[in-house]
């Protein structure tokens, strides 16, 4: 929140980089991705939010909100994005459990939904190819946030689960892990 701007600018850039984001309302970031949201409020106040589409990963990092006058005020915002973490069983004994565990983290909030692919199939419940053993689970953390968690368990692996499986959160993120059952 910004009061009494007046006619001073706000202006946001990425630390580190040679060039700014936007001054005032326009935007000189280097692709769409990126807009500023203005909003004024009573007693000449106004808020410049940054706001980054689709954040991923590559946009962690500190960022700086400038006011210009007489002398350059700067507030500093740190991003830090997650990536969907996959982990779990990659090395399994036929016949042995497969168990994945996924968590998705949302921009600003926990993601919808998470789906899972077993060599680029969506994976259902009910399909007969897993015939009840199959368990899919999704949940909160207990200090709920912006993340969604989902456990994938095969009980009584077979061969022909071997592959990559991925989870997708319906932010559209994913992240893969190759399984391997061994028939030993």
């Amino acid at each position: 929140m910004v009061d009494n701007l007046g006619p001073k600018t706000v202006v946001w850039r990425r630390e580190a980089t040679d060039y700014v984001l936007s001054i005032g309302t326009m935007m000189y970031a280097p692709n769409d991705e990126m807009s500023i949201d203005y909003r004024t409020f009573p007693r000449d106040r106004t808020q410049w939010d940054l706001i980054i589409k689709r954040a991923q990963p590559e946009h962690s990092g500190t960022y700086e909100c400038q006011i210009s006058a007489a002398k350059v005020y700067t507030y500093y915002v740190r991003l830090t994005v997650r990536a969907i973490e996959l982990q779990g069983t990659e090395y399994v004994n036929k016949f042995s459990q497969i168990n994945l565990t996924c968590n998705a983290t949302g921009a600003t909030r926990a993601p919808d939904d998470i789906d899972w692919f077993h060599n680029g199939q969506k994976i259902y419940m009910k399909d007969p190819k897993w015939q009840e053993r199959l368990t899919i689970t999704k949940y909160q953390p207990e200090i709920p946030g912006r993340s969604l968690i989902s456990q994938l368990l095969i009980k009584r692996s077979r061969i022909s689960d071997h592959g990559t499986y991925i989870c997708r959160s319906s932010d559209l993120n994913t992240k893969s892990i190759p399984v391997h059952v061994l028939n030993g």
